[in-house]
């Protein structure tokens, strides 16, 4: 591309192109502005070409992260599955957080085409990221999980644990409310014994941890998980802790425990007995309670109760 052309020139010469060939818009892949080189690698038709590896390969390195980020999209679609494969797991390891999280979106679409030996890999190297210093990575590797675990099952249970714990313990809001989702998701996956086994000890364990967030998120994660598990083993195993966290001495975790309770009742999945010998008396006595919000949420709970 003549570079005597400006820059709204030459982005205009190459958005006119209606089907361009490689050999067009590699012309534009050497560009000197990123959003001539982005819009370029955009227009590249998502088929497997040998020809792309090189020029793919030399702007994965590119000092702009959003053409390191264009490069990652188009890859699992332009790259030979191995190539591919070498060009995201360098990319994981990317100083740039947007760059990282767009190789984790592209991990999630080979996950499904690779070999055994591959997803391993993959796997691996996603795990890895757990402790991730920007909280949206490390939300996707929470999100990422269940993928994960569909395909090696039961033999990554204690490596499955370990990920989730640092997922519940989370400075982040947004990654707890993902660990917890995949926590549920793997309980149904794997079944009623097996979060009996591997997912109660950890909310036992989260349930009374000395940040208060974290407690929070625990209550959310014993309704979501105990969804799943059915209502014998929630109200066996998780209702005592919720009723436990009622007299929980920050009143934040008291009004989650209101707002937990209101979910439970409002989809009916508690007995009308247990409710009324066990979640009304609770209710009864928040609606005593010293902090205002806490009293003001409970009297609300209140009609929902059928105490008769």
């Amino acid at each position: 591309m003549s570079e005597s052309l400006n820059y709204y020139e030459r982005l205009d010469s190459l958005k006119s192109l209606k089907t361009p060939t490689l050999e067009q818009l590699f012309v534009y892949l050497g560009d000197q502005d990123p959003s001539v080189i982005v819009t370029a690698l955009k227009m590249i038709e998502p088929k497997p070409t040998p020809f792309l590896k090189d020029p793919l390969f030399e702007l994965s390195t590119h000092v702009n992260p959003s053409i390191r980020c264009c490069v990652l999209s188009i890859a699992p679609y332009t790259l030979q599955q191995q190539s591919s494969i070498e060009l995201i797991q360098k990319a994981l390891k990317d100083d740039n957080s947007d760059v990282r999280l767009t190789a984790l979106t592209s991990v999630q679409v080979l996950l499904d085409q690779v070999t055994m030996e591959q997803f391993f890999s993959l796997a691996t190297a996603v795990i890895d990221m757990m402790n991730d210093p920007e909280w949206r990575v490390r939300s996707s590797v929470q999100l990422m999980l269940p993928q994960i675990v569909s395909y090696f099952g039961l033999e990554l249970s204690e490596r499955v644990v370990l990920v989730l714990k640092c997922g519940m313990k989370d400075a982040s809001l947004e990654v707890r409310k993902q660990t917890v989702q995949s926590m549920a998701d793997i309980v149904e996956m794997f079944g009623v014994e097996w979060g009996k086994s591997y997912i109660t000890p950890l909310i036992i364990l989260f349930y009374t941890h000395p940040n208060y967030k974290i407690r929070q998120s625990t209550l959310a994660a014993m309704v979501e998980v105990g969804y799943v598990m059915g209502k014998d083993a929630f109200t066996t195993s998780f209702l005592p802790m919720i009723l436990n966290l009622a007299f929980d001495v920050v009143p934040n975790v008291r009004l989650t425990v209101l707002q937990q309770l209101r979910v439970l009742i409002s989809k009916k999945f508690l007995d009308i007995a247990i409710v009324n010998s066990r979640v009304a008396p609770c209710v009864e006595t928040l609606a005593k309670d010293t902090d205002e919000d806490v009293v003001a949420m409970a009297n609300n709970l209140k009609p929902l109760l059928n105490t008769e």
